[in-house]
């Protein structure tokens, strides 16, 4: 799905085939394709897959720096159980969440620093790779609000606001309708049992 995305695009909703193409929100596929650009030839697989494997380092730099070690696993069993869980190829192959894991660490450490500028952009960058954004914005801005930094918390909560907004506009631009992802998301097969939730980590 990704890959065919990146590389013949996604148009405006006339059928369920077009719909489908717009389930996924659009800042990993987005920056894959500008990747993809200078490097024809390439894979583009392989070009998603490096630039997770970039994400997940950055993110690791930043979850062992000095600000967030404290959070960051403390034996080598934690590292392993981050590294070898059935869900950790997706921080290796061509997803989403790695990506996310980045934003969320530009999050934290804006929280951790009282940097709210990074809060909000880590934010805004979450909002547009997966659905839980909205849920780090909200945690993130509570973090903040119980520390008396009020101004901040409201400020994080805006940058979500102003994420939603702009898929909004991304969305009715190219897909002629602000309800693009909405619509596409709703259609998707959820689980309905554990078994199932835990098959989606082994792509079952």
């Amino acid at each position: 799905w990704f890959a065919d995305i990146v590389e013949n695009g996604r148009s405006i909703i006339v059928d369920e085939a077009s719909l489908s193409r717009w389930a996924f929100l659009p800042a990993n596929l987005l920056v894959v394709g500008w990747l993809s650009r200078p490097l024809s030839g390439v894979s583009i697989y392989l070009v998603g897959a490096s630039f997770s494997v970039l994400m997940t380092l950055l993110a690791l730099t930043l979850w062992t720096s000095d600000t967030l070690k404290d959070f960051a696993p403390k034996s080598l069993w934690g590292w392993a159980l981050f590294f070898f869980a059935p869900g950790a190829f997706f921080f290796a192959t061509f997803h989403t969440e790695a990506l996310f894991l980045f934003a969320s660490m530009i999050s934290v450490l804006g929280l951790a620093r009282r940097q709210v500028a990074w809060s909000m952009l880590g934010i805004l960058l979450a909002v547009w790779t997966r659905n839980q954004g909205v849920i780090l914005a909200l945690a993130v801005g509570y973090a903040f609000f119980v520390s008396q930094q009020r101004r901040q918390a409201a400020a994080v909560i805006a940058a979500a606001a102003v994420g939603l907004l702009g898929l909004a506009f991304y969305a009715n631009v190219f897909a002629g309708t602000p309800f693009a992802f909405y619509r596409a998301q709703s259609q998707w097969p959820h689980v309905t049992n554990v078994q199932q939730n835990l098959g989606t980590l082994f792509m079952l």
